[in-house]
């Protein structure tokens, strides 16, 4: 797909169907993203701190963060390889660098104990969410995306203080 699809108003029909679809796609799967996330807190909650479940559960709840902090910074380098650039320059330099901090934080954080390294792993979470709703408002990144992220942050945010509350 063009980047006019992601960016520019249309009053093309076959466009504005494209579009729509491709953002009730974004919000399905965010959406469906989130549910590891959700279950492995509540059960989390259920079992509470004293069940022999409840380590490997916040393990299994890690893992997933790791790979989910890794992929958004994946969105953010795909997208600036991507994306055309108003003097045909090369891509974005320092997008491109960091795009690749929330990897490198989400793996350093398998050398920390389990408490800190959900609290690192919920403020990376914050931050990627913060520069992906920043971007989106100031044209780095489509305008449609801003309220997913921050609707998908937020859930993973809440998420990750309760594993952070039952691992402590």
């Amino acid at each position: 797909m063009s980047e006019s699809l992601f960016y520019e108003e249309t009053d093309d029909p076959r466009r504005i169907v494209q579009l729509d679809r491709l953002k009730k796609l974004a919000w399905l799967l965010g959406l469906f993203g989130l549910v590891p996330f959700v279950i492995c807190a509540l059960m989390a909650l259920v079992l509470g701190t004293n069940s022999p479940l409840v380590e490997p559960l916040i393990t299994i709840f890690r893992n997933y963060s790791v790979v989910i902090l890794s992929f958004l910074g994946g969105i953010r380098w795909g997208h600036a390889l991507l994306r055309k650039h108003d003097d045909q320059s090369l891509v974005d330099n320092r997008v491109i660098f960091f795009s690749v901090v929330p990897a490198l934080t989400a793996w350093a954080t398998m050398f920390f104990q389990t408490t800190p390294a959900i609290a690192i792993l919920l403020l990376a979470f914050c931050a990627q969410g913060a520069w992906d709703s920043i971007a989106a408002h100031s044209g780095g990144l489509p305008k449609w995306m801003a309220p997913l992220r921050i609707v998908l942050t937020v859930v993973v945010a809440l998420c990750h203080m309760i594993i952070f509350i039952v691992s402590a």
